[in-house]
Formats: C-alpha cells, structure tokens, sequence
C-alpha cells in the first residue's frame, strides 16, 4: 500500500537527516547533504507512486495532503534555515533579535495570506480534499495563487501549500525560542526516571514512528531531546541508544514497550474480573530486568 510505504519512507528519511545533523559540524555540509537526502527520497517515492499508481481518488488525496508535504516541507526547511543562517547578522545580540523579529513576521505574513488553507491545514479538515489533492482538478485561483516550482507536473499545488505551513510553523517555532529562550518554567514534579535509559530511545522512537508529536512532523531528536530534559537525564546520542536497542540479544527489542503493554493488559483483565481493589496498583509491577541497559 503506497500510504504506508510513504510514512515508512519519511520515518527513514527523518532518521537520516537527524544522523546528518548530528554527525555533520559545518552548516552548508548538513545543508548539502540534507537536501541530497531530500531530493533523493522524493525522487523515490515519485517512482513508487507512478509504478504502482493510486487504488482511488481518496487514497490518492490522502497521499498528497499527508506524505508528499512532509518531504517538501524538510526541503523548505532545510532551505530557508540555511538562507536564515546566512543572512543572519553577526552583530550585536541586539540587531539578531530584531532579525529573527522580522523573519518571524515574514512567515506569519505568508500564513496570514493564505488565512483559509491555512485554518483548514491547522483543523486538519477533509471536506475539500478531494477538489485540492487530487490531479486534474480545477481549483479556484483565489485558494491557490502560487505555482510549485522545483517538481515535476501531477503532484497538487496544495501539497506544496501544505509542505510550506509544515515548514514554516517549525521555523518560526525555532525562532521564538531564540527570543524567549527558557521562558516557560519547568514545573517541578518530583520524579526521577529510576528505569534503563536505553527505554528513555525506546519511548523516543516510538513516539516518533506513531507521529504523535506535531502531526507527526516533529524530528526524533527532539523528542529525545524533550524526554531527557523533562527527566532531567544526561545521555548519549539518541542514535546511539537506537544501535544499543537494535542490538539487544533479546526476542524483542521494544522491551519497555512489552512490559508496559503487559501490564496494561493485565490491569485490564484485573478489572474485568472484578477484584474488590479495582484502580489501585498491580500486586506484582513488572520491573526493569537485570540485563543491564543503562
């Protein structure tokens, strides 16, 4: 099926790019490389499309409204945060802020002018997929007034619309925080991860293979990268913890997956066979393994 091959090509695609960022020190290297990797899985996924073909019109909206515009949106990104880069003033701290001020409203103006795909991306509406997201289908002039310019004809000028809001959003997201770095306080909770820190790559990858962190556009990286500072946790390379989880002499590599599933199931069955302490913990929590993962 194409939809679940395009997701599981944009999975290995956004592994790939975090590899680059992280293994690459030079920004124009990360960049170059980046957009090779880019341009190399759309050209990929072009060829999939065109060999095996849509089964049907909803199939092929969903395609172009979901998989296509997350790969041109990394294109975008990748572009406009080398140009932001380049651009950027080397001083004071004063006149960089006052940059990222306009950059940010540059992008909020772009947004602003294309307010109602813009609201129906946000809400993730459906109505009008099959007229925006379908090949050959005449679109009013006043939704779409741009036209793609660095792929090859079939693909909807809404998925490029797409591909930019995706884009746009995570660049003006990144800026803001270059602003108010900190500004919002972390709330002192108490709780201190007492598991493997091998688990802490399992939650990350599983999080971001689900796509459940900005519709599913948000890099594994950060994710790790949200999970260790929450847990205020000093680790490795999240790839690194990947290649300690692939290499694990064991039936299953997702082992806190399991054992979480596991117990949910049991608590589940605890309940439907009505014990008088129904909500409270289970008698026997499975606990962390002796294997040694750290």
């Amino acid at each position: 099926m194409l939809q679940k091959y395009g997701e599981e090509r944009c999975g290995l695609l956004r592994e790939e790019l975090a590899e680059i960022r992280e293994n690459e020190a030079r920004e124009p290297d990360k960049t170059v490389k980046a957009l090779a990797a880019i341009k190399a899985a759309l050209e990929e996924v072009s060829v999939k499309v065109k060999t095996m073909g849509f089964t049907d019109r909803a199939a092929e909206a969903l395609f172009n409204k979901t998989i296509y515009p997350d790969l041109y949106a990394e294109y975008m990104y990748a572009a406009e945060r080398f140009n932001l880069d380049s651009a950027k003033p080397l001083g004071p701290v004063k006149a960089i802020k006052n940059f990222y001020r306009t950059k940010i409203a540059a992008l909020g103006l772009y947004t602003w002018q294309h307010q109602f795909l813009h609201e129906y991306w946000r809400k993730g509406l459906e109505e009008l997929d099959g007229m925006l997201f379908v090949s050959g289908q005449t679109v009013q002039h006043l939704f779409l007034p741009e036209s793609p310019e660095f792929h090859a004809a079939g693909v909807p000028a809404a998925t490029y619309l797409f591909a930019r809001f995706i884009a746009y959003e995570r660049l003006s997201a990144e800026l803001l925080n270059k602003l108010e770095p900190g500004s919002v306080e972390k709330p002192k909770h108490g709780l201190k991860w007492t598991g493997n820190k091998v688990g802490i790559a399992e939650l990350a990858y599983g999080l971001y293979y689900a796509g459940q962190f900005n519709n599913g556009n948000a890099d594994v990286t950060d994710i790790y990268e949200w999970l260790e500072s929450s847990l205020e946790l000093d680790m490795a390379s999240v790839h690194r913890k990947f290649t300690d989880i692939r290499r694990r002499n064991t039936a299953s590599p997702t082992k806190l997956l399991d054992r979480m599933r596991e117990a949910i199931h049991q608590r589940i069955d605890e309940d439907l066979a009505y014990k008088p302490n129904r909500g409270a913990k289970l008698k026997k929590p499975l606990r962390d393994d002796p294997e040694g993962d750290s």
